[in-house]
């Protein structure tokens, strides 16, 4: 890869890089994509997320800024492109 080139991948694609040599910090985004069934499950032990402001508790759905609707099944989500 050269610098600025960007890779996307399936969260259960085994991936890796060499170590970051420059004098700057690696960047990462990560976007994760979820079914409006889904509900929230707080693992013990999990390392916190920095940014994230929810007050979710086991079993609440996604429904926050934290987590924001891209996209709605059954709408008409086409309209105004």
């Amino acid at each position: 890869m050269k610098p600025g080139d960007v890779i996307v991948h399936d969260v259960m694609t085994l991936h890796a890089a060499k170590g970051n040599l420059s004098d700057r910090p690696r960047r990462a985004i990560s976007f994760r994509y979820v079914d409006q069934d889904v509900r929230y499950f707080e693992r013990p032990g999990a390392i916190m997320q920095t940014g994230i402001t929810h007050n979710l508790k086991t079993g609440d759905t996604l429904e926050c800024a934290d987590y924001p609707l891209v996209f709605a099944s059954g709408v008409n989500n086409t309209a105004g492109i």
